[in-house]
């Protein structure tokens, strides 16, 4: 029983024990008695203590132990025929027993059995298992294919630090040029989030070995990592411009009625990246219409992760042209979908946009938890733009509930924290501290802080980011009576509104001429 683990069933015993099903019963009923287990439901046991178990486990001979580790194993193997194969058991029996094919086999079976109920912890655990194996076994290969599959485990669970480490460990192992650019490219991707110059090396060497013609859907996958590069460095036109030609390049991929498991995440990230890169380019209508169809493709393709992203641009679009309540109801849709993801990245994001359309519905406390419950959530997979995004909002919402100090601390605190390579979240981090000096009447303060955003993000075609700073900076300046100034910006606002797809911003200008008026 010990062996079996600190919960076993009747029936596992039975399987191993080599016993009669009274002297089984009158070895329970005795050691029940002397409370060291104690009955459950379903026909299992626990050991009362785990100590109790670890006690016994480790008194043993390791040689017996590895024996009866095997006695177990096979025990349970011959109930796969009777009973559902409790695979994650069999790897670890086998692992233990130092049979590492076995433990290998079993282990990547219980990996894909994880991954298909979406419990991307369990399966991390199992790749983990499988590539222990097949390194005390020198499978290079297989080690690789391990690593591998944790890296896109780690994805999709929205860790994508570990992501990346785990493909830097796999590129590591790799010798074949195919294999190479695949991992480079799913390497890039992982690192692209925090901005780390090594991704667009590895994009770099893959682009010189990829043919367009011969490899047109790996092509368009470096090509869409390229623009979310470009895109998060504010240089939209041309992150559009590669996602667009990226798109063509899996046109025919796309509208097939059935696609790889290669072509539906990539195809998926691709329509994102682009609807993303129009969002900051101001231009929402063209913004929503990619949001619409990564929805659908995700939809016709059973693609959870396109339904949950084409969701959220189509929320963070609602902030930008004033449709709230619509935020909202994209928010509901997408949480419905992260569910069955389990997908903690997901989750936290939709923390954002909700959090912004409940502010400015003027359901502030609401807007808080939301962007409290964000930063937790991002803190604890690691996304650190997020994380940044989610704690300028807290200070905005700090001091429009007239908690002006405690406002300050936290505006200031993210600011530092901000990595500057990461252009948007380090704007939002200098815009929000303004607002929050403004709202303090510290003019001087948040003027200066505006100039110092406007510098960052003028070198750039980021948009979305004058749109918002714009509005402000122009009410700074009035409220400093600096009216010349305050004209001068508000024409330059009008014409960059005009530009884009926003009766949100459209109102505000007209708001705004009508206060110089």
């Amino acid at each position: 029983a010990a062996i079996l683990g600190k919960v076993f069933t009747f029936e596992e015993l039975a399987a191993v024990a080599e016993q009669n099903e009274d002297a089984l019963l009158d070895a329970l009923d005795e050691a029940s008695g002397a409370q060291l287990i104690a009955a459950g439901s379903a026909d299992s046991f626990s050991f009362t203590h785990d100590k109790i178990r670890e006690v016994l486990y480790e008194e043993l001979n390791p040689i017996r132990r590895r024996r009866l580790h095997r006695h177990v194993a096979e025990g349970l193997k011959l109930r796969c025929n009777k009973s559902q194969c409790a695979v994650e058991k069999l790897a670890h029996h086998y692992i233990q027993a130092g049979d590492y094919e076995q433990g290998l086999e079993y282990a990547k079976h219980a990996a894909a059995e994880a991954v298909r109920v979406f419990a991307f912890d369990e399966a991390i655990a199992a790749y983990g298992r499988a590539r222990d194996c097949a390194e005390a076994l020198g499978l290079t290969e297989e080690q690789l294919a391990q690593e591998e599959a944790i890296g896109k485990a780690f994805m999709l669970h929205g860790d994508t630090i570990l992501a990346a480490e785990h493909f830097e460990h796999a590129l590591a192992l790799a010798t074949d040029p195919a294999t190479r650019v695949r991992l480079q490219c799913e390497a890039a991707a992982s690192l692209v989030t925090t901005g780390d110059p090594r991704g667009n090396e590895y994009l770099r060497e893959a682009l010189q070995v990829l043919d367009p013609v011969s490899n047109p859907l790996e092509t368009a996958n470096a090509l869409s990592t390229e623009a979310r590069f470009h895109h998060l460095a504010g240089r939209h036109k041309k992150a559009i411009e590669l996602l667009l030609r990226a798109g063509e390049l899996v046109a025919p991929a796309a509208e097939s009625d059935s696609v790889s498991s290669f072509a539906a995440p990539m195809i998926s990230q691709l329509y994102a990246y682009t609807a993303a890169s129009y969002q900051h380019y101001g231009l929402y209508d063209e913004a929503d219409r990619w949001a619409r169809r990564t929805i659908a493709f995700g939809e016709k393709h059973n693609t959870l992760f396109a339904q949950a992203t084409g969701y959220e641009y189509l929320g963070e679009n609602s902030i930008h042209t004033g449709n709230y309540e619509k935020g909202l109801e994209y928010a509901q849709r997408e949480i419905e979908i992260a569910d069955r993801l389990h997908s903690r990245e997901r989750r936290a994001w939709v923390h954002f946009y909700s959090g912004q359309c409940r502010f400015f519905l003027d359901h502030i406390d609401r807007a808080e938890q939301e962007f409290l419950d964000g930063i937790r959530l991002a803190e604890a997979i690691g996304e650190n733009r997020a994380l940044s995004l989610f704690t300028s909002s807290l200070a905005v919402v700090q001091a429009k509930q007239g908690r002006y100090d405690e406002a300050l601390q936290t505006a200031l605190t993210n600011l530092q924290g901000s990595s500057p390579t990461l252009l948007y979240s380090h704007f939002e981090a200098l815009r929000c501290l303004a607002e929050v000096r403004f709202r303090r009447g510290e003019l001087e303060e948040a003027e200066k802080i505006c100039r110092e955003a406007d510098q960052l993000v003028s070198p750039t075609n980021s948009r979305v980011t004058q749109l918002w700073l714009g509005l402000l900076y122009i009410e700074v300046l009035l409220a400093a009576e600096k009216r010349t100034e305050a004209v001068k910006k508000l024409t330059e606002y009008q014409a960059l509104v005009a530009e884009c797809q926003s009766p949100r911003f459209k109102n505000e200008a007209t708001r705004l001429t009508q206060l110089l008026s």
